[in-house]
């Protein structure tokens, strides 16, 4: 089993939130994180303003964040960033993938939701995620 870790920063809790970003790092290190461009802003209260949106980085930050600090960013819409995670997953493919997460349900529905539904996960992701909590 090969670990996952991922957290999700979204526009509220509540049933329509969107994403706003997601970030995945696995045992050995390897990263990904993933700002999304369409995700509904006036979904966003006062604090995720302040806490989220706020930092998330610029196109002037982003040369400098992932050489330090990423193997791979992606910024873009759904279906793009969608695509860009299908692929860092695939090249990740030892044996079965365990997602693990502090907010599992929240994180993993929004994760599930990139793909369809739990059918359309890649047939390696385990569809029952770990809640360290």
């Amino acid at each position: 089993m090969y670990n996952i870790y991922f957290d999700s920063e979204f526009t509220g809790l509540y049933k329509d939130t969107t994403l706003i970003s997601l970030g995945l790092i696995t045992q050995d290190n390897k990263r990904l994180y993933l700002e999304f461009n369409d995700f509904n802003e006036h979904q966003c209260d006062d604090w995720i303003k302040k806490n989220v949106l706020d930092n998330l980085y610029s196109q002037k930050d982003v040369d400098e964040f992932v050489s330090q600090k990423l193997n791979t960013y992606g910024y873009g819409n759904r279906r793009e960033n969608t695509l860009l995670l299908k692929d860092w997953l695939d090249h990740l493919y030892e044996d079965e993938i365990q997602l693990v997460s502090d907010c599992c349900h929240y994180d993993m529905v929004l994760f599930i939701d990139l793909f369809g539904s739990a059918f359309d996960l890649p047939k390696y992701i385990n569809p029952a995620c770990h809640d360290i909590n």
